[in-house]
């Protein structure tokens, strides 16, 4: 990951880095300063195997035939005999008989199976040809048998925003910002898209993470607030076409996001809002890799909405760092020297009781700012056939993969024993 041809996720992660070997199975990380997120970035990497990559180039790591045969030390084995490689059709695992660190489970096979729609794979489930799925809204499960089917939920520490970019000239009037805020309905949103089923968010950190705060500023829903800021700020519709002017040009915004139906949802609630206080809100769809690589860095957009996690514990440091506006995840272009340090702050201590101060102080200030106008923080949603048990209820997780951490505890037979 510090090869000067690796172009990985975790290249930024490791700079500074020094490894020290103490023996042949242990070895210590040295980092250049606290760090507290760095245990969650490690947990994230796997063993790589010496003897299928010590001579392969890290820059062709994505290209190797390893991707398609991995070797992991984990309570399953990748089965390349039975998994179909040439499209992400169906992958499976079979129990590790050589896995050593805590009980086997009592699965001897799991089969993931990928299907090319929402649509798809409900009716796969409905077919019987899967036990389980994630990644669903409640509306999106309506035609399945709730008798049958129990769903699960993981409380991800992330969140769904808007972010205003603010090196556009109009953008850059907190009161206009306090306009946008004020027409967004989030409790509309909440109903539509996640049924019900999202926590609204005044800040980036929901209820459940450290750091969250209840003290911060909010911006109600209310379209006649909007319109009478607006018209504050010397927006008139002298034409009476609908859309508001300043100095001879039309108020218009664009406003970005990506492909994922959620999203979209969402985009299109905004839009018509904006668009009833009079302003032309234009909305495009695109690619999140065309997103991140060309809109984003070039500033080509008013807005964007998105959804970002934060992991855990919550660490907002990638999206509101000013360091982090040049090639970073700071969308909103957003500089405040006082946010710079909370977070640094935050990021150099591993005391949760200190870190927990320094977020609270940071969600107060950003709430403030406004630099985004934070919607809500969805869970993600996976469920299973009743017949499948074991599975937690409800757990706080680090992102979605972590519904299989338990998986060793979950069951489908079971019988009486005597004593």
């Amino acid at each position: 990951m510090q090869s000067d041809g690796y172009n990985g996720p975790f290249r930024q992660s490791f700079d500074g880095i020094k490894l020290e070997k103490k023996n042949d199975s242990e070895f210590s990380l040295i980092l250049p300063e606290t760090n507290s997120s760095f245990a969650s970035i490690l947990s994230e990497i796997g063993i790589l195997p010496q003897h299928k990559l010590k001579d392969v180039k890290p820059e062709l790591f994505d290209k190797n035939d390893f991707n398609l045969n991995p070797i992991g030390s984990g309570r399953f084995g990748f089965d390349p005999k039975g998994s179909k490689k040439n499209g992400n059709n169906e992958v499976i695992l079979k129990r590790a008989l050589t896995y050593q660190k805590d009980n086997q489970g009592y699965f001897d096979q799991v089969t993931f199976r990928s299907y090319s729609s929402s649509v798809d794979l409900i009716e796969a489930y409905r077919k019987g040809e899967i036990n389980g799925f994630g990644g669903f809204t409640p509306s999106d499960i309506a035609s399945i048998d709730r008798k049958t089917f129990r769903y699960y939920r993981l409380l991800i520490p992330r969140f769904t925003a808007v972010f205003l970019n603010l090196d556009k000239e109009n953008l850059k009037e907190l009161k206009f910002r306090q306009a946008l805020a004020s027409a967004v309905d989030k409790e509309q949103i909440v109903k539509e898209v996640y049924g019900g089923d999202a926590e609204i968010l005044k800040s980036p950190i929901p209820s459940f993470a450290l750091g969250y705060n209840a003290d911060v500023l909010d911006y109600p829903f209310n379209l006649s607030t909007s319109e009478a800021i607006l018209a504050g700020l010397k927006y008139v519709d002298d034409d009476k076409d609908g859309v508001l002017e300043k100095n001879g040009k039309k108020l218009e915004l664009t406003l970005y996001t990506t492909d994922d139906p959620c999203l979209q949802k969402i985009s299109d609630l905004v839009s018509a809002n904006w668009n009833k206080i009079g302003i032309k809100t234009n909305v495009i769809v695109i690619d999140l890799l065309t997103l991140q690589k060309t809109i984003i860095p070039s500033r080509q957009y008013d807005a964007v909405i998105l959804g970002e996690n934060l992991d855990y514990p919550p660490d907002p440091y990638p999206y509101f760092h000013s360091s982090q506006i040049n090639g970073g995840f700071n969308i909103s272009v957003y500089k405040n020297l006082a946010v710079d340090s909370l977070l640094e702050d935050a990021r150099l201590s591993i005391d949760p009781a200190f870190r927990t101060d320094k977020i609270k102080n940071f969600s107060k200030i950003v709430s403030g700012d406004l630099p985004a106008v934070f919607i809500c923080s969805a869970p993600y949603l996976y469920g299973t056939n009743i017949s499948v048990k074991g599975v937690p209820k409800i757990r706080i997780a680090e992102n979605s993969s972590d519904r299989f951490l338990e998986i060793g505890s979950w069951y489908i037979k079971s019988e009486r024993k005597s004593k």
